[in-house]
């Protein structure tokens, strides 16, 4: 079931319910939430499950990741210590504005990742539509991940501050605006990559072959354009990506086996 329908009928059904089913429905959710998110915060912070998938374009981009990674950390931390549904709430917002964060640094390499997701954003959701059916605020929370979602969308997705807006007026909620992006890590850039280049450099018409008429025929055409493997090869190793020496196969036949360079980077310590 869609994040949005889920919420309708959430909110539906604590309002029907009344006063005491609204407020059964939110110690539930709040309580569903705080346990995803306390236990997805050990998972990141504590086992640094994703720290092997981390790479940053410089030191500078690393010591400011650390820096929000702290700040997140200290402020989930102190949102679950408050003890009630707005704090769970918005400790849970918190931790998926830092995994967002996380995926834009090569986090959604990780096969843990989409399922860790997916878990806490449902729990939040529904959280959400019950405190909204029991009259309580979201303000900070949806706030919070707002912010983290544009940030998002301007490094990820490189996009402008006026393409984030109207995706975001489009959205039922700021993390519908995310769902395009996020199934897309490191290796599946870098497969794009190989594509586009294979596409572009199979338009680059290479050096002219003689043309050979035979006498008596009618002219040939000319020799179609086709694929330099070496001019291939070159525009795959810049792009980071190490093919085999058969990159001839990439040409009508799909793409060679691949191996990712891979940044070295610097992954979080452990």
């Amino acid at each position: 079931m869609q994040s949005g329908q889920a919420t309708a009928l959430l909110t539906q059904a604590a309002t029907q319910s009344g006063a005491p089913g609204r407020m059964e429905s939110l110690a539930a959710t709040s309580a569903a939430t705080r346990d995803e998110t306390r236990s997805l915060a050990q998972d990141v912070f504590g086992r640094r499950i994703f720290a092997p998938f981390l790479r940053f374009e410089s030191a500078e981009d690393e010591e400011a990741f650390r820096k929000r990674e702290a700040e997140a950390h200290k402020y989930i931390e102190a949102q679950l210590a408050r003890g009630t549904p707005e704090g769970n709430l918005n400790a849970g917002g918190g931790m998926l504005g830092h995994m967002l964060d996380a995926h834009a640094h090569g986090a959604g390499d990780s096969p843990e990742f989409m399922p860790r997701w997916n878990a806490l954003a449902e729990k939040l959701e529904r959280q959400r539509a019950a405190m909204h059916a029991a009259g309580q605020s979201t303000e900070e929370c949806d706030r919070n991940l707002v912010a983290s979602v544009r940030q998002y969308l301007k490094e990820k997705a490189r996009l402008s501050e006026a393409e984030i807006t109207a995706l975001l007026a489009k959205a039922a909620n700021p993390l519908d605006a995310v769902k395009p992006f996020l199934g897309k890590g490191h290796a599946s850039r870098s497969l794009d990559e190989a594509a586009v280049i294979i596409m572009d450099t199979a338009r680059t018409k290479p050096e002219e072959l003689p043309r050979v008429e035979a006498v008596g025929d009618d002219p040939k055409p000319d020799i179609p354009m086709t694929v330099d493997p070496d001019a291939l090869r070159a525009r795959l190793k810049a792009a980071g990506i190490v093919t085999g020496d058969n990159t001839e196969a990439a040409v009508g036949h799909g793409l060679p086996r691949q191996k990712l360079a891979g940044k070295p980077g610097h992954g979080l310590a452990g």
